[in-house]
């Protein structure tokens, strides 16, 4: 079973932290990086902007308290990494998760914290003042247009009403060039250091959620 009813994935900051240094100690990861939550339950993860040098980086992984699945929009916006990945890339979650012996759900939040320390370990690399890189500059306007065909595909009541559109927007999301970068680095630390990384995130458990 993917996902458990009423139950969710929590998501501990210190397994964060545990993948990072573990990252750190492989020589990827050259800053501090900090950690925090998101601001309510839901289902973003992110990267934070921080100062280095009087300069702005990205230097915080974002997380949310717990990652569970609805029937709502966000979540599915998540889980389209899936098909996007093996469609761009050939890089088959599901069979890796088999091969793995972890669930989907836990590769999924797996996947997602190593996409975000991608973010910041390129924004340190490719240009310390990354708010002016050109790359950057150019997709937030791009990014905008995506967001908003995403939301005109779904409705008031956060189920998606036009599946095409949705998935051509998630699909054009993870063709976005920072994406495809913090995207590949996540697959290639999946490459490289997947069972370690698997077996930590096999420890994830899963927790009672009480909606209001």
């Amino acid at each position: 079973m993917l996902f458990k009813e009423n139950k969710g994935l929590k998501i501990e900051k210190e397994f964060v932290k545990n993948i990072i240094d573990f990252l750190t100690d492989k020589g990827w990861v050259k800053e501090n990086l900090r950690i925090k939550y998101g601001d309510d339950i839901g289902y973003n993860f992110a990267t934070g902007w921080g100062k280095l040098d009087g300069l702005d980086v990205l230097d915080t992984v974002i997380i949310p308290k717990y990652f569970y699945l609805d029937k709502y929009s966000d979540n599915e916006n998540i889980m389209s990494l899936v098909p996007s990945l093996k469609e761009l890339y050939k890089f088959d979650l599901v069979k890796i998760a088999e091969v793995n012996n972890i669930s989907l759900d836990r590769l999924i939040v797996l996947f997602c914290i190593l996409h975000e320390i991608g973010h910041n370990i390129n924004s340190h690399k490719q240009v310390r003042a990354f708010k002016e890189n050109k790359t950057f500059l150019k997709e937030l306007d791009l990014r905008g247009e995506i967001r908003r065909s995403m939301w005109l595909s779904v409705g008031y009541s956060g189920n998606i009403t036009d599946r095409e559109a949705f998935d051509k927007a998630s699909l054009d999301y993870r063709k976005m060039t920072l994406e495809r970068i913090a995207d590949r680095y996540a697959m290639k630390f999946m490459k490289l250091y997947g069972k370690e990384l698997c077996a930590m995130a096999n420890k994830i458990e899963y927790e009672v959620i009480a909606f209001v």
